[in-house]
């Protein structure tokens, strides 16, 4: 026996119930009891969650056979025929919400649909301006549908995926017969869905599933986000699978005529990567994998402002990161292949960053920061102060370096065009450098006396630390005014 939910475009509560042989002396049958949960508004009064009412909802033997909740299909399969009257209660997480229910009592084994259940994602290659190459892995039992019985559905969007076919079904606003009127001819690639259509696809096809399960996606707009749903639909009976849902981004005309070539990582070493003071600017850098990995870290430090990135893995992005700071990103299991590492700019200003990818993490160009690298002033005299800091719990040398503020450090910080990787320049006064071996416990707190300062007299703090013979990495920078009066 088995029994699918396929909400329509909401999320539904729902729980499967059964009445033992025993108590029932009629035919099999389902019932079904349909509720509608109260809506959430922000009144104190109504915020109150209520179970719906089901009259006669429950038997004193009734068995809770399945319970779940969600927007997407779900499937209850059981492979004991001692049921005999089973019961469904539906509730409805929105206020208007359409669901398809599918009900049989066909052995699981006999039932070839049920193959499909173990389903990959779909791949993405070939990523251009206006077209892309999709592909996903035929089901096995596709070789069993004789006569045209199984398609595939494919829909794009540029709005929101798809959970479900009859989530599709109602954002078109078509029924199964129409819906099948897009299966493709063979000089066809896909249907386009007019622009100012008041839905969310913007192409639809049905591929026949004898032939290849590839689709070369065309005609569509540059530097836009899609989603690409496939669906397996069985012609006879109405049954359908999803895939799950995959995005990519296509790319701008601009950024292929200026960017062809991609730049390669090396093996644990610090590269420094510029965009141009353009939104649309973006760089591209490949790491080669010729065998498994079982980690790579990446690291990707925006220097002059805030960057993008995305990594892609087998030609399908797998992450985006908005980056502002400095941030370490782990990869587990690396197939064998190329990771790619898109950086994008966040703005029309110009950028300026560092890049680094190893599989070796002792390799990793910098200590590792604690959470908090705030400078905490914590004694102020008229010719000196005390700091403290949070040390790395990786071993390390630090630097301390000073500077007279001789105008107002209020106008540099929103004068100043900041670098975060700069090393120490030849404007900061270097006071100290002591190695640390670190802890890798605890961040310790480390405190520093600087004496033989001037009375009232501000004074610039830069703290910088660094591996041996590595680049050194900035704690933040801290002012301090020693005290007018000894």
């Amino acid at each position: 026996m088995y029994v699918t939910v396929s909400p329509c475009g909401g999320a539904v509560r729902w729980k499967l119930t059964n009445l033992p042989v025993s108590t029932v002396k009629n035919k099999p049958t389902l019932s079904f009891y349909i509720g509608k949960q109260n809506y959430m508004t922000n009144r104190l009064y109504d915020n109150v969650f209520k179970e719906p009412h089901y009259p006669d909802s429950w038997h004193e033997d009734e068995e809770t056979l399945y319970k779940n909740a969600g927007e997407k299909q779900m499937n209850y399969v059981s492979k004991t025929a001692s049921m005999l009257h089973v019961r469904l209660y539906l509730t409805g997480l929105r206020r208007i919400c359409k669901v398809e229910i599918r009900f049989g009592t066909t052995p699981v084994e006999k039932h070839l649909f049920f193959q499909l259940f173990h389903l990959t994602q779909p791949k993405i290659d070939n990523i251009q301006s206006k077209s892309v190459t999709l592909s996903w892995k035929p089901s096995m039992s596709a070789l069993l549908y004789t006569g045209g019985r199984l398609v595939y559905v494919i829909a794009l969007s540029t709005v929101r995926p798809f959970a479900t076919l009859c989530d599709l079904e109602t954002d078109l606003k078509l029924d199964r017969v129409n819906l099948l009127e897009h299966r493709r001819q063979e000089h066809v690639a896909h249907r386009l869905i007019p622009q100012h259509h008041s839905g969310a696809v913007r192409s639809l096809t049905v591929l026949d599933a004898t032939g290849p399960a590839k689709l070369q996606l065309i005609s569509l707009q540059q530097n836009t986000n899609y989603y690409a749903n496939v669906f397996a639909l069985d012609l006879n009976t109405g049954e359908n699978i999803a895939y799950n849902t995959v995005s990519f981004t296509t790319t701008s005309e601009n950024q292929i005529s200026q960017h062809r070539l991609v730049s390669s990582l090396t093996e644990a070493q610090l590269q420094t990567g510029y965009l141009g003071p353009s939104r649309v600017a973006f760089k591209v850098y490949q790491f080669s994998a010729p065998v498994a990995i079982s980690e790579l870290y990446i690291l990707i430090q925006p220097c002059t402002g805030p960057l993008q990135a995305a990594i892609y893995q087998d030609g399908q992005k797998t992450l985006h990161y908005s980056i502002e700071e400095l941030q370490a990103i782990n990869l587990t299991g690396v197939n064998v292949g190329i990771v790619q590492i898109q950086i994008a700019n966040d703005d029309n200003q110009a950028k300026i960053f560092n890049i680094w990818a190893s599989n070796n993490y002792s390799a990793y160009p910098y200590p590792k920061l604690p959470y908090d690298t705030s400078i905490t002033v914590t004694e102020r005299k008229c010719d000196s102060v005390q700091l403290s800091w949070l040390a790395s719990t990786d071993a390390h040398v630090y630097c301390l370096y000073k500077r007279v503020q001789r105008f107002d450090y209020f106008k540099q910080l929103t004068l100043e065009d900041w670098n975060l990787c700069q090393q120490p320049d030849e404007n900061l006064q270097p006071l100290f450098c002591n190695q640390f071996r670190g802890n890798q416990y605890r961040n310790e707190i480390l405190i520093q006396e600087i004496a033989a300062l001037k009375p009232a007299t501000t004074y610039r703090f830069d703290l910088f630390v660094s591996k041996h013979n590595q680049p050194s990495l900035a704690y933040r920078t801290v002012w301090v005014k020693t005290r007018t009066y000894c």
